[in-house]
């Protein structure tokens, strides 16, 4: 399980569904296979999400939307929309109920997802953050494609110590 429940943020597994992704793990080229990948498509008359990690200046270059860094109004406003999904959402009052509101990069995860829906993007290119299996942009249970890039050593203390060990992780995005 990748510790994200995108519905607590207004994002509905059908929503999910819905949406026509393309998701990238790899460990190193994934960020330019989105990239290229988000350009061809646009420039092919689709129109587009990206979302991509870390970011270089500001946290809205995680979310692109048809080529461009979403706008501070738009981030704003689906920021707070999400914020208020999340204040509303009723969890069980158990020592197991995940938190009201996720973690810093979880919540930008759901966010990308929500913003593409309520953009009604045709593809959203997905950029894995970390491994595949567990990480949090592994919630889209039917993506369109799945891709893997060059694989090397890296986070061997989170994905394994050997090619092998770090394939199954980063597979596990393949659906």
């Amino acid at each position: 399980s990748s510790g994200i429940n995108a519905e607590y943020g207004g994002v509905t597994t059908a929503d999910l569904d819905e949406l026509k992704v393309i998701h990238v793990a790899g460990t190193k080229g994934k960020g330019s296979t989105c990239a290229l990948t988000e350009s061809i498509l646009r420039n092919c008359g689709y129109s587009t999400g990206f979302t991509s990690s870390p970011h270089l200046m500001e946290v809205r270059e995680r979310i692109r939307l048809n080529g461009r860094v979403i706008s501070k109004d738009l981030f704003s406003q689906y920021f707070n929309e999400m914020w208020q999904q999340f204040e509303q959402c009723e969890i069980p009052d158990s020592e197991n109920s995940p938190p009201r509101f996720p973690s810093f990069l979880k919540y930008l995860v759901v966010m990308s997802y929500y913003v593409f829906i309520k953009e009604r993007v045709d593809v959203a290119v997905i950029e894995v953050g970390l491994g595949g299996r567990y990480d949090c942009t592994n919630v889209i249970e039917h993506p369109a494609l799945t891709a893997i890039t060059h694989l090397g050593y890296d986070h061997c203390s989170i994905l394994g110590h050997t090619i092998e060990e770090i394939a199954t992780e980063k597979a596990g995005i393949l659906k």
